[in-house]
């Protein structure tokens, strides 16, 4: 048996009667589930095959529960367990007049519990505090992650108007940044029952790589890790890849390349005008390397540099200190960060890569090795091969290098267990 695959041990439909249960693990042709770093909780979706009269026994209305349980033949990593809402019916096609091919989307329980849930309640303290509140009041089995210390912290006092938990989550979430600007993102993984995740991407692009060893595409590399004698080489081959262009053009004219910020203070009757330029800003950010910022570039006009045009100009009128000994979303000082925090997002998803590899090295009980973690990239370039071994001459410097894992997508099917990972990053290779 292939350690390549990911056994489904046991997937358990409940009926919304709670009485009915059915097990189709052996039924399953294939599973996909979705982590996305904006997402606070998984999706995906199920194909079975139906000669068991399952789906005309349990009359499926949206409020079926779906428990899985996956495991690697070899015994070496223990059981991953979640549980899920069957929300609805995607498609079904009837094979002959005995069976049927179902597919149906799955939402993870947290997910659509906070669907029929309302907060609208007056909170108060940091965001996290205030997350962590909204968190335990509406889902007693979650948590949050550790404490991250490069919050922006400052008390805030906020009325959640009529949201969701998880909306409100969100919305707490998108207004929160580091100290340096960088966004926010709450997110959970596979392999972490129970857990969310809040944390900046100054903290995330900061942190050391999990796994030093580098994702490698390259057919002569895919070729010789078959007959390798390093049993672990196969599983850093990037089987597929699907890259995306830099979008400058969109960045500059939505002016979160450079631009200028007007700000009167109804209260003081204070003007201030200020100039914002992303490449300036993320040279305060540890473990970024401004020399290596992936839009970085020499273009001149009128003698100016492209990031110090200010291609936007964008007003505000707000009153500072509206609650005493606490700041308002708006203050001048928060309106920069959360500048730099809208511009962040944008670019950092320009440019993705999505690559397929193997999952087997992704998905460990409690161990979060997917989402949110730093990989290294390596492709090679497409100039004629030449003499030189240096590596570095050979390496398409624009793809490679280490990017953040913002999505993923688990792909199992009973032949073979592979990932597609969609890759970001704020530098390229010098």
């Amino acid at each position: 048996m292939s350690i390549d695959r990911l056994i489904i041990e046991r997937a358990t439909i409940t009926a919304g009667d709670g009485e009915q249960k059915f097990d189709i693990a052996r039924s399953i042709t294939d599973i996909e589930i979705y982590e996305h770093i904006d997402k606070p909780y998984l999706t995906g979706a199920v194909v079975f095959l139906d000669p068991m009269g399952v789906l005309d026994k349990v009359k499926f209305q949206g409020l079926e529960e779906f428990y899985l349980t996956l495991k690697f033949p070899d015994g070496n990593k223990p059981s991953i367990s979640r549980k899920f809402i069957i929300d609805r019916i995607i498609d079904t096609t009837k094979n002959n007049d005995n069976s049927e091919l179902v597919t149906f989307h799955i939402i993870e329980e947290v997910g659509f519990i906070s669907s029929f849930l309302n907060v609208n309640k007056a909170y108060s303290g940091t965001s996290r505090e205030i997350l962590e509140k909204i968190i335990n009041e509406n889902f007693s089995e979650v948590k949050l992650s550790k404490v991250d210390e490069d919050e922006a912290k400052y008390n805030m006092m906020v009325v959640v108007p009529n949201m969701t938990p998880l909306e409100a989550a969100n919305w707490i979430k998108d207004r929160t940044t580091s100290s340096y600007g960088t966004p926010y993102y709450l997110f959970t993984v596979l392999a972490q029952p129970g857990y969310m995740h809040f944390l900046p991407l100054s903290t995330l692009i900061s942190a050391p790589v999990s796994d030093t060893r580098e994702y490698t595409y390259s057919q002569s590399t895919t070729a010789s890790s078959s007959t390798s004698t390093d049993a672990a080489a196969k599983y850093y081959n990037i089987n597929a890849y699907n890259s995306q262009l830099l979008e400058i053009s969109k960045l500059i004219d939505a002016g979160l390349i450079s631009s200028t910020h007007g700000y009167w203070d109804t209260s003081s009757g204070y003007d201030a005008s200020q100039s914002f330029s992303i490449e300036n800003t993320m040279g305060l950010v540890p473990g970024f390397n401004q020399n290596n910022f992936k839009f970085k570039n020499q273009y001149i006009h009128n003698n100016k540099r492209l990031n110090t045009i200010g291609s936007r100009k964008h007003y505000s009128i707000h009153s500072s200190y509206p609650y005493p000994d606490n700041y308002s979303f708006r203050e001048l000082e928060n309106l920069n960060r959360a500048m730099t925090s809208k511009a962040l997002r944008s670019i950092l998803t320009t440019g993705a890569i999505d690559i397929s590899v193997s999952g087997r090295n992704f998905t460990t009980l409690g161990v979060n090795r997917s989402i949110g973690n730093m990989i290294k990239l390596r492709f090679l370039n497409n100039q004629t091969p030449t003499t030189s071994t240096n590596l570095s001459d050979l390496t398409d410097k624009v793809k490679s290098g280490k990017h953040l894992i913002y999505a993923a997508k688990h792909i199992i099917r009973k032949e073979r267990y592979d990932v597609t990972l969609t890759c970001v990053k704020l530098e390229n290779l010098p």
